[in-house]
């Protein structure tokens, strides 16, 4: 670059330079400091002048401005209580809340207070209207505030808030409850009578109308209900609703005087009658206090507060809300007017400031030819070097100036155009050497710039790219669209992908798709708009993302559905993770719980309301916890306490140590497992102790006396003398009644140190404790007076009870509890034989006849030779299918054959083998021949099938399932043909155990069928957790279920639950065709019974059949 300069003489261009300086106008800077001091001068001016206009309209729109804020506020406080009022009011109205009834109470205190201090607003009371609007504002307020208590009062008050309740429970409830009452006992006494012809049909007419009544009582329940719901258009609701009970009274009115006529034919008895004359009194006083209801509810009276609510409280509301506005209004005016009086200031400073725009225009005129002249030539002969050499062209002179700035200018040109030089050589290294391909492309989509990366990248050399389009380095659709990005920028200006990397796929030249990370920077070249991209290969760290978010997905998912809440705390005790089964065990979400401490969802009990609980925890209570499980009281967020079960883990996290607390809810299940406990201790049907809990207790006791030769004890061993004839000739259910009634004899009159328990059937047995050796007999004595004078009272007959009791001392000499036992079931088969209703205590006397007594009563003999000799016989009875009246498969049943060849029913024997524990060998003798049975007879019918029955004891001998699953395997039978039986009671004894060993059999591949259920009143939860296939009904719901309509919803209830838990059922004691069919009905899979077939004595035992014998 060179440098020009100007010819001039020298003396002139001395003078101008020394004037110049002397000025100060030799510089840039002094120059400018000239033309900046005229123009602050000028704007002094200015200024002075604007300020005296400007400065009145300020202060008063200051004022104004103040005054229009404090109104605003007033006026929005008062309109936000206004509708937090109105809607916690009708939130209250749909589900009354003592919470929300005092921030409805603290609202209105609120409205009022406000209201009074808007009516003293000074910016108000400057108008008469506003004052007059302000204070009617304040009276309605006060009024809705009193409105509104007073409607919360009804709300709060069921009865208040709905007269027909009263109706309804005092007069009506009765009324239906005395003519039900009538009708039963009409029904009992026609049931009483001889069945003949003319008394079912009484009996008809009294059960049609007791049934009548009821769907007319519940049509009338459903109408009120809807009527506490339906608060519009009630005459219309009550029209339509009343329609639905009218049918049922009109029935009812019929029958009523069809029993009428009867009554008048004399087809009714005296007592029917008098039932019949107070059913027909109840019914006319039910229907008149229906039609009061009617009435009622035709006026709209159904709710007191209705007409409050609308015609008072909602129109304050509207009046309230309307005065608001009002107010608002004005305060828009009064704003206007303040626009108004600032517009007319700035129109005066509009007039100022032209003129000073007119000054600074002659002085810019002036100032622009001095700046021509001195500045912008020199400039622009500058600039033309700059673009010379930024063309890479011959440099240009440049004119010489006495100005300092541009001497300086020419110099940084010089040293910049070095330093340019060095860049460029710079930056090309850069995109020759850049690990990220970099490709530039113009406004038309063509490749200007692709740098060595590139080229490796995308399989392309630099000369074959230059000047294509980059669409291909694109795969469809990209390629399709890549034209509409460029145009819709050119065309918007909207940068939708500049300056933002994105993850893209882009072509390599062999075809490949490729995930890479753009980039894509504008930039103008020479006038050109062109675009770079940075481009970077991800397929590695895409790749590795993807994993990441996989395996953190799998990880939230883990942790939102497992079942227990999962919490993470660092050593301060603060919770960093939350899940969603945390969330639904204590009702905080995670956002509320995040950062808190961990004492939060304990409960002060846990926390001994220790204040550094946190502290004394992370120091010294979690080292036991870590790797163990603890328990505590658990705290939700609405207050409740539950029993918490937590199980602590230790982690290292990024040199940080971290807890992890498995964290659930046992309130159900320590609920249930101490209802286990009860229910394996007692007996279902009595609520006494149970053999199982009773062996335990004496076990116990025998040890005690043993160490104290001074304790003596008594058990007494007690069976009832005629059990069986009531069982027999008053059913089953008479039987269950008649044990109940003595367990609570026996119970009264044992002492609260004494255990009464049963063992089974009509036996019970009694635990004496610390009693002298005289004392016994007495005591004995007592118990069997006790049940001597009792009766057992059943459908108008009375039968003598009377037991048998044996007794049994117990002091340091007793051996064993076996030895206990079996003393005093020999002493009760001894008062048997004295004529039974007496009593016996064991002596060694008694010892020396036992070898004589056994050989009526040696049953445990007995049991053990027939187990040893085979003498026991198999027979079976048919499962049907109820749909198709299929044999589905059969239950074994076993008989003991005696010497003589008959044989003894399992009652006579089972008892006693259960006793003396040989319960386990007789069900292996069945497992092992009805096994060989089975295999057997599949070879004629392969779809044959049996049901083994398994004692209480078989459950807890893991060698029953082990020879389970020895004979299948040596009879190669399918084990999906075997289903083994076990009762209600024995499973739920010890529920683990019996899981467990039911468990096997079903892996084996064995069906499981859960016998007599509902005869242990076990609650349905317990069904959920036996691995059952088959439940079957307990036959006592079953015998009258065609009479019975409480056996029917029984059969129903136990059918569906079953049926929901996956589980088939079948009905036993199917007695008639009427049976099997209602059950058939109802859903009941399958049924069993003598109907459907009896049970037969399996080949060659059929031939050898003898007469069948009970024994007792």
């Amino acid at each position: 670059m060179r440098t020009e300069r100007r010819t001039d003489s020298p003396g002139g261009a001395a003078i101008r330079q020394r004037l110049l300086q002397t000025l100060g106008l030799h510089s840039l800077l002094g120059r400018y400091l000239h033309v900046v001091g005229i123009t602050v001068l000028l704007l002094a001016a200015a200024a002075w002048i604007t300020d005296r206009h400007v400065g009145d309209a300020v202060r008063e729109n200051t004022a104004n401005q103040s005054e229009h804020r404090q109104l605003s506020d007033q006026i929005r406080d008062l309109g936000n209580d206004l509708e937090d009022c109105q809607l916690t009011f009708q939130s209250y109205l749909l589900a009354p809340d003592g919470r929300q009834r005092r921030a409805i109470q603290d609202l209105l205190g609120r409205l009022v207070a406000d209201a009074r201090t808007l009516a003293g607003n000074e910016r108000l009371r400057r108008s008469a209207y506003s004052r007059e609007v302000a204070a009617q504002l304040h009276q309605d307020l006060t009024k809705l505030s009193a409105e509104v208590r007073r409607a919360l009062d009804i709300r709060g008050d069921p009865q208040r808030l709905f007269p027909t309740m009263a109706i309804l429970t005092t007069r009506m409830a009765p009324a239906a409850a005395e003519f039900y009452d009538a009708a039963t006992r009409a029904l009992d006494e026609a049931r009483g009578a001889r069945a003949d012809g003319e008394r079912l049909g009484v009996t008809e007419r009294f059960s049609e109308a007791r049934h009548v009544l009821t769907l007319m009582t519940n049509a009338n329940r459903l109408w009120v209900a809807k009527g506490f719901v339906a608060l519009d258009d009630a005459k219309h609701a009550a029209r339509a609703r009343a329609d639905e009970v009218k049918p049922h009274a009109e029935l009812l009115g019929n029958h009523l005087e069809a029993l009428a006529s009867l009554e008048r034919q004399g087809r009714l008895s005296p007592r029917q009658g008098e039932s019949l004359r107070i059913m027909q009194r109840a019914y006319r006083d039910w229907l008149q206090r229906y039609r009061e209801l009617r009435a009622i509810d035709a006026s709209g009276g159904g709710r007191a507060d209705q007409a409050l609510l609308r015609g008072t409280i909602q129109p304050l509301f509207m009046r309230a809300s309307q005065a608001l506005r009002v107010f608002e209004r004005d305060t828009e005016t009064d704003s206007a007017r303040n626009i108004e009086t600032l517009e007319r200031v700035a129109e005066r400073v509009s007039d100022n400031l032209w003129v000073f725009v007119l000054l600074v225009l002659l002085g810019s005129a002036g100032g622009a030819a001095v700046f021509a002249f001195h500045i912008r030539r020199p400039l622009a002969r500058v600039a033309q070097a700059l673009k010379s050499e930024a063309e890479s062209a011959q440099d240009l002179p440049v004119l010489a100036t006495p100005t300092v700035e541009i001497r300086d200018l020419v110099e940084a040109f010089r040293h910049m155009r070095e330093q340019v030089r060095t860049r460029q050589e710079r930056l090309a290294a850069v995109l020759t050497y850049a690990a990220d391909a970099i490709v530039t492309i113009d406004e038309d989509g063509l490749i200007e710039g692709f740098n060595p990366a590139a080229e490796k990248l995308f399989g392309y050399p630099a000369s074959e790219v230059l000047g294509q389009n980059v669409k291909l380095l694109m795969p469809e659709p990209h390629r399709s669209q890549h034209d509409g990005y460029i145009g819709r920028y050119l065309e918007t200006g909207k940068k939708c992908l500049l300056g933002q990397e994105r993850e893209v796929v882009g072509l390599r030249k062999d075809g490949i798709p490729l995930p890479i990370g753009l980039r894509v920077t504008e930039m103008h070249v020479n006038g050109r708009r062109l675009f770079l991209g940075m481009i970077a290969d991800i397929s590695e760290r895409k790749a590795l993302l993807q994993n990441v978010q996989m395996r953190e997905q799998r990880m939230r998912t883990i942790l939102d559905t497992t079942a227990e809440g999962i919490v993470t705390f660092n050593e301060r005790g603060q919770i960093e993770t939350w899940n969603k089964a945390a969330e639904r065990l204590f009702g905080w979400t995670e956002a509320e719980i995040i950062g808190t401490s961990i004492a939060r969802i304990v409960s002060p009990e846990s926390r001994e309301n220790r204040g550094d609980y946190v502290e004394h925890f992370m120091r010294s209570e979690i080292q036991r916890l870590v790797g163990h499980e603890g328990e505590v009281i658990g705290l939700h967020q609405n207050g409740s306490t539950f029993a918490l079960a937590l199980k602590i883990g230790r982690m290292e996290f990024e040199g940080k140590t971290k807890y992890t607390a498995l964290l659930a809810n046992i309130t159900e299940r320590k609920s249930m497992m101490e209802n286990l406990r009860r229910m394996a201790e007692h007996d279902g049907l009595t609520g006494l102790y149970n053999r199982t809990y009773f062996l335990a207790e004496l076990e116990r006791l025998v040890e005690r006396v043993k160490r104290n030769e001074k304790n003596t004890c008594a058990l007494l061993y007690l069976d009832l003398d005629n059990f069986k004839y009531v069982n027999d000739t008053l059913g089953h259910a008479a039987g269950d009644q008649l044990l109940i009634e003595v367990a609570g004899v026996l119970s009264r009159r044992g002492r609260k140190s004494d255990l009464v328990a049963r063992l089974g059937g009509d036996e019970f047995i009694i635990l004496v404790y610390d009693i002298a050796p005289d004392l016994v007999d007495k005591v004995a004595e007592s118990f069997r007076h006790h049940l001597a004078d009792y009766a057992f009272q059943h459908e108008g007959k009375a039968v003598a009870i009377g037991c048998s009791i044996g007794v049994a001392v117990m002091d340091a000499r007793t051996q064993s509890p076996t030895e206990a036992m079996s003393q005093a079931d020999l002493a009760c088969h001894l008062a048997k034989r004295a004529g039974r209703n007496s009593v016996h205590v064991f002596s060694a006397a008694d010892a020396k006849d036992v070898q004589i007594m056994s050989l009526d009563m040696g049953w445990s003999r007995r049991i053990r030779e027939a187990i040893e000799k085979d003498r026991f016989v198999l027979a079976t009875q048919p499962v049907v299918h109820t749909r198709t009246r299929a044999v589905a498969c059969h239950e074994i049943l076993v008989r003991l054959r005696e010497d003589d060849g008959a044989l003894i029913m399992p009652g006579g024997f089972l008892p006693t083998a259960e006793r003396f524990g040989l319960s386990v060998e007789i069900d292996r003798w069945v497992i092992r021949h009805a096994i060989a049975l089975l295999t057997e007879r599949r070879r004629r019918d392969p779809t044959m099938r049996f049901a083994i029955n398994l004692s209480a004891q078989s459950l807890g001998a893991p060698a029953v399932a082990d020879l389970v699953t020895q004979c299948i395997a040596e009879n190669g039978v399918d084990a999906a043909a075997l289903t083994f039986e076990v009762t209600e009671t024995a499973a739920i004894a010890d529920m683990n155990t019996a899981t467990a060993f039911l468990m096997r059999l079903r892996t084996l591949g064995c069906l499981v069928a859960l016998d007599d259920f509902g005869s242990g009143m076990a609650s349905f939860a317990y069904l959920r957790e036996l691995p059952v296939d088959y439940v079957k009904i307990d036959g006592r719901f079953v015998r009258n279920l065609i009479a019975s309509p409480v056996d029917q919803a029984m059969v129903r209830a136990m059918n569906d639950i079953a049926h929901a838990l996956g589980k088939e059922t079948i009905a036993e004691f199917v007695e008639s065709e009427e049976d099997f069919r209602l059950l058939g009905e109802i859903g009941v899979d399958y049924g069993q019974g003598y109907h459907l077939g009896k049970p037969a004595l399996t080949e060659p035992e059929a031939a050898r059949a003898a007469p069948m014998r009970e024994v007792s």
